[in-house]
């Protein structure tokens, strides 16, 4: 189930901590659908302090929280342990093409992308060719639960962004260190999976007319039409 909160960009209900890039959410800033507004699911509080932090132009590495209202309740390391189960499953092309190309403006593929790993990605998903293309998350043992998620991204081998990121962020030393501990050690990543499920099970999602159920994780339904627009919660 996927529940509406308050946020910069909620993709997964693990986002009530960590942090994101301003070039991950400063399309809603001002130009949201090419309508040449923001965001307006936006509040209006957060917007002025968004833009402020997310100039156009600007540096869009700068980084803030994911949950601006409590935004370590649930730190960093349990996020880093969850992301570990992409150890399998697919995604399409859509979901990494941006990185091929033209990444974040600058006409060149994401810098921190094995080259190997970027050709074989270019050939599998060509520039106006079919994004619902599908490929392993793992490239390396993709059917398997272990810890080879973490080797990849050590060798820049991690097919999403906000994988590869946990190891390719300048100055993120602890999550970089948590990289390191598990690709070292699967018991280790094994043990520390289990504990951070169990708190994550342990959060309380908003509940009744508190939240919504998006039927898009990026919008929030008041912005979509249909009868199961204001779709909420029956907990």
């Amino acid at each position: 189930m996927k529940v509406w909160t308050k946020g910069v960009k909620i993709e997964k209900r693990a986002h009530t901590f960590g942090r994101a890039k301003c070039s991950t959410f400063d399309f809603r800033l001002y130009d949201f659908n090419s309508t040449g507004a923001p965001d307006p699911s936006l509040d209006p509080t957060l917007l002025a302090a968004l833009q402020e932090l997310c100039p156009q132009g600007g540096n869009g590495s700068v980084l803030t929280d994911l949950d601006l209202t409590t935004p370590d309740a649930f730190d960093s390391n349990y996020y880093s342990n969850l992301q570990g189960a992409h150890t399998f499953g697919r995604a399409q092309c859509f979901t990494f093409d941006f990185r091929l190309y033209n990444f974040s403006g600058t006409g060149s593929p994401d810098p921190s992308l094995d080259p190997t790993l970027l050709a074989a990605l270019q050939e599998l998903c060509p520039e106006g060719g079919n994004r619902s293309v599908i490929t392993d998350l793992d490239l390396t043992t993709p059917d398997a639960f272990d810890n080879n998620y973490y080797s990849n991204l050590q060798r820049n081998q991690g097919l999403l962004q906000t994988d590869q990121v946990l190891f390719s962020t300048p100055g993120a030393d602890d999550v970089i260190a948590l990289v390191n501990a598990f690709s070292a050690n699967q018991t280790a990543f094994f043990e520390s999976f289990v504990e951070s499920m169990i708190r994550m099970g342990n959060l309380s999602p908003l509940t009744g007319t508190e939240g919504e159920i998006r039927l898009n994780c990026s919008v929030v339904n008041a912005n979509l039409a249909g009868p199961d627009s204001m779709l909420v919660s029956s907990i």
